[in-house]
């Protein structure tokens, strides 16, 4: 029943799912497959298979993987609750863009283990993402219906995350790139790096100062300080100091407290944030991230959940016209000392504050 109802909601989003040869996974199986295991892990239920043609299965059917990967599908449902948006937009929780980026990558990661391009005896690890498309700025509540597709367009492992109700995806990512390692090798541990007192002393922004700017709070907000200046060349600059909270790298690669890339984003993103709005004017906007390409991350280290995640963002170029104004932000994280994660360009949309949803729910 519950593979039929999967079924029957792809069709409604107008998938190509009605002449198709899957099987279904349980959230077990899934952590199996993927490496991580709840409450990381968000996946329920996924389907996985293969177009068919004229009755005849396109691929392998000895192996149980598709012999062309352009045939292979996976179908997923996500479930969130309150407490994993609480902070995002106080007083009225909505699902942010980091957290459905979460879910999208354990969906391409299950693609990729599926169609047979990762052994399932290796741990994937995200190396890049090409590039980051989001659809309209609005409230999505965390107690929805969230599913995410995915499939092969143009050679590139490609997501598309949809919301009932809406017939469009709201979010799609492109070009998902993997590594592998040998589960030995993710038990590694490194000293914890934690910040210095006079490191947020000496800051221009402390936590409380960063609420004032950006409708977000503790447990989403996790940028403990930061300060913006123009570098030597003139440019709009933020160096910023965050912590993950260890409950929310808890099921990243199983039992492992490791930070990952939807870690590093996180204080990217929020970085960005805290950035254009001080350029722009917080009591006027509030940025929003609409895109993004060349994100990637160093799968080569892995560091403990508690360590001090510092980035470096800086605004590249923007766009100021009448009715629109867009800045872009690339930056770099680090981590131990070591650039851990980075974005070629993260691209902000300035949202006029009374138009915003958490301005207007909150009214």
């Amino acid at each position: 029943m519950k593979k039929k109802n999967m079924l029957e909601t792809a069709i409604l989003f107008g998938l190509p799912l009605s002449t198709q040869k899957c099987e279904l996974f349980s959230q077990s199986e899934i952590a199996d497959l993927v490496k991580h295991v709840p409450p990381y892990l968000v996946l329920t239920d996924a389907l996985c298979g293969y177009r068919i043609t004229d009755d005849s299965v396109i691929g392998d059917s000895q192996s149980g993987y598709p012999a062309d990967i352009d045939a292979c599908f996976v179908f997923a449902k996500a479930c969130y609750s309150e407490i994993e948006c609480d902070g995002h937009y106080p007083g009225c929780p909505s699902l942010p863009l980091t957290e459905i980026a979460r879910s999208m990558d354990q969906s391409a990661t299950l693609f990729a283990v599926y169609s047979g391009k990762i052994k399932d005896k290796n741990v994937p690890l995200l190396r890049r993402i090409t590039k980051l498309k989001g659809g309209s700025i609005e409230k999505f509540d965390p107690d929805s219906s969230f599913w995410i597709w995915v499939s092969l367009q143009n050679g590139e492992i490609t997501t598309k995350f949809y919301i009932s109700g809406h017939q469009e995806p709201i979010v799609t990512i492109s070009g998902w790139s993997y590594d592998v390692t040998e589960v030995m090798n993710v038990h590694s541990s490194f000293p914890l790096s934690v910040p210095s007192s006079d490191e947020c002393e000496d800051a221009e922004f402390d936590r409380e100062d960063i609420m004032k700017i950006i409708p977000q709070a503790p447990p989403f907000l996790i940028l403990d300080c930061a300060s913006v200046f123009q570098d030597e060349g003139g440019r709009s600059t933020i160096h910023s100091c965050a912590h993950v909270l260890p409950e929310m790298v808890e099921g990243h690669l199983g039992k492992n407290v490791i930070l990952g890339p939807m870690h590093y984003s996180r204080a990217l993103a929020q970085s960005g944030m805290v950035l254009c709005a001080r350029v722009f004017g917080s009591s006027e906007f509030v940025p929003e991230v609409s895109s993004a390409s060349g994100l990637w991350y160093d799968t080569g280290h892995y560091y403990e959940g508690m360590n001090t995640i510092r980035v470096e963002a800086r605004i590249t170029r923007f766009t100021d016209k009448r009715t629109i104004k867009i800045a872009v932000v690339s930056g770099d994280v680090y981590c131990c000392g070591r650039k851990v994660f980075g974005a070629e360009s993260m691209n902000y949309i300035m949202i006029p504050r009374c138009q915003h949803p958490a301005t207007i729910e909150n009214n």
